[in-house]
């Protein structure tokens, strides 16, 4: 299932194969509510890619290979901490979507995670791999990402002009809302500022 063509009723979901509006947003909310209730953790970050190429200073941009793979990096972190919440002391395997826009970008981050000990402290990755739409899991995650996006664009777009989408709350259910992130200018400064400041710690 791909969020743009069902939102749009597209695809395997036009009309003509008998999708209606009120179809679609039953079977968002049925999905949301099954999505929510088996996942152990959801995350997400957007952001403004003017704005990443325009703060980020060259090292990391260098290490994510482009704002897509700085986004996977955030969301590895969101879960590594989780996993260090719970007692996991394990280091995990990820799965993404082959065939993607940043696809490069997101393998590029991992392999040079993986071959960096000190780097990998971090983020604790055993491995990673990718995977098309035919691993049902990662319809999940394209719903996950596609509301995300919706609403980093209402609020760094619009200035929250418009309630949370109802898909989204269902999505998010019992998962903390700190785990969904949406970067412009300002935010990504004040994150390398704290960056900085870690730094400045460990040494």
């Amino acid at each position: 299932m791909h969020m743009v063509d069902l939102e749009n009723l597209r695809g395997e979901f036009c009309p003509e194969r008998g999708w209606t509006k009120e179809r679609r947003e039953l079977l968002i909310q049925s999905a949301a509510k099954i999505i929510s209730h088996r996942t152990r953790i959801a995350v997400g970050h957007v952001v403004i890619r003017a704005d990443w190429d325009k703060v980020v200073p060259a090292d990391i941009k260098k290490l994510c290979g482009g704002p897509y793979g700085w986004c996977a990096s955030e969301c590895i972190a969101n879960i590594r901490k989780w996993a260090d919440s719970h007692g996991i002391k394990d280091n995990l395997h990820f799965v993404f979507e082959g065939g993607t826009v940043g696809h490069g970008q997101i393998e590029k981050f991992l392999q040079e995670t993986i071959n960096d000990p000190e780097l990998n402290k971090l983020y604790k990755v055993k491995g990673y791999c990718f995977y098309d739409k035919n691993v049902l899991p990662l319809h999940a995650a394209d719903m996950i990402a596609y509301e995300i996006y919706k609403e980093a664009e209402n609020w760094l777009v619009q200035g929250g002009k418009r309630n949370v989408r109802q898909s989204l709350r269902l999505l998010m259910g019992k998962h903390s809302p700190k785990n969904f992130q949406y970067w412009n200018e300002e935010r990504l400064l004040n994150w390398l500022e704290r960056a900085k400041q870690r730094l400045g710690g460990a040494n």
